[in-house]
This record gives structure tokens, sequence and C-alpha cells, in this order.
């Protein structure tokens, strides 16, 4: 886009403009030739039936740092935008894969530790096989009758009282007693 880098000198800010329009150009920039004097607002007052493009006022410093970097001979200067909401949102963006990316990780390694160490701990044999629980030893419970080989009256699995008659099994290794 074309535009026109103005010194303020001493004619109205909005002859400049008209100027600058008429020439063909799509904007003005004028700047202040005097070094930090106060403005006089009124100098910019224009009539904007007459103006179809954009105008700014800026400083001395400004306008010079401007002129400084136009390209000799052309008279050409690039304006480059600044792009701050793009840098927070690339810096958004960045924060946020980091967090995803931890979160991954951490499913990936920490979950299937504790997937390994749930089914150990639940991977127990749940039964015994009924063979087995056929060759264990057993009596008939009687409660008048005193014997050595049960010194309980309660189950030790169930803790339920025995009843007369029923079947209990020994288990060899603690001794215990245990209703069928």
């Amino acid at each position: 886009m074309r535009f026109a880098l103005i010194v303020r000198g001493n004619c109205s800010f909005q002859d400049k403009i008209v100027n600058a329009q008429t020439a063909g150009f799509r904007a003005v920039i004028v700047y202040d030739d005097r070094d930090r004097e106060k403005v006089n607002l009124e100098y910019m007052i224009v009539d904007p039936k007459d103006i179809t493009i954009p105008a700014v006022f800026v400083s001395n410093e400004t306008g010079q740092s401007l002129k400084e970097h136009t390209q000799v001979g052309t008279g050409e200067c690039c304006i480059y935008e600044t792009r701050v909401e793009k840098s927070r949102t690339v810096l958004v963006i960045f924060f946020i894969s980091i967090i995803v990316i931890s979160g991954i990780l951490v499913l990936i390694l920490h979950v299937p530790r504790r997937l390994l160490y749930w089914r150990g701990r639940t991977h127990h044999v749940k039964h015994v096989d009924d063979k087995i629980v056929a060759e264990l030893p057993s009596f008939a419970f009687n409660s008048a009758q005193s014997s050595d080989k049960y010194t309980r009256e309660v189950c030790a699995i169930c803790l339920e009282d025995y009843k007369d008659g029923e079947i209990l099994l020994i288990v060899t290794t603690c001794s215990g007693n245990f209703s069928e």
C-alpha cells in the first residue's frame, strides 16, 4: 500500500491529506517537525467529507525513524504489522501441547504399571478343585460330645455356629475346622 510520509511544516493538516489523496496515496503519516513541543490539536481539524484515506499524526522521533528506514532513491518503506496476538496464540498452543504430551506420557508409563499391580492382586485362585476338597478329612459335629478333633464351635471362615450333625472339614496344616 502506498502511503505518504509528510513533515508538519506550515500548511494545514487537511491540505496535506487532500494533496496526498489527489496524488494517489492510500494513507498519510504526518510527523511533527518540532521536538517535544506541545501539539496544537486545532491544527489537525479536518473536514471529513473531502477525505477518503486514513491519516495519522506522529511525533518527530517516529517520523525520523520512518524516514531513515525508507530505501534510498526509491522512497519506499516497508512497515510490518506486529503480531502480538499471533505470538500469544502460538504460546498458548505450545503450552497446551506440553500438557497433552505430559498427560499421554503419564498414561503410557503409569497405567500399565497400575494394571499389572491390580491384575497381580486380583489374579489369585478364587476356588479349590472339588477333588481336593473331597480328599480333606471330615467328621460330623456333635455339641454334646467333646472331641480333640475340634476346638471351636464357630466356623473359622464364615463365623457361624456349627449345628449338630453338620459335616466339618479339617485343614491339616493349621488344625482349623470349617463347615462344608
